[in-house]
């Protein structure tokens, strides 16, 4: 499951703020989802962060996959914070 379906499954978002913002990181490419998500208002930083640790954690995708999603300042805290929760 890709993170922007997640979101979906999970009531995060609707539909079309997904569409919105795929529309827009087609248009810049070097957009992070969740940054896009963020700036379009569509989700606030703390659902962004609990939104991603559920993910990587309900999906078993790999915490380094963060950084796919957001940027990579970001990505390195959400990391610490999960390998923390882990230890």
């Amino acid at each position: 499951m890709r993170y922007g379906e997640y979101l979906l499954d999970k009531e995060i978002i609707v539909l079309s703020q997904l569409e919105d913002a795929l529309v827009m990181q087609m248009d810049n490419p070097i957009l992070k989802l969740g940054e896009v998500l963020l700036s379009l208002g569509y989700i606030t930083k703390p659902q962004l962060t609990e939104s991603l640790k559920a993910y990587i954690k309900e999906t078993g995708r790999n915490v380094l996959e963060i950084s796919d999603w957001v940027t990579q300042e970001e990505a390195d805290i959400l990391i610490k914070e999960l390998m923390e929760e882990r230890a």
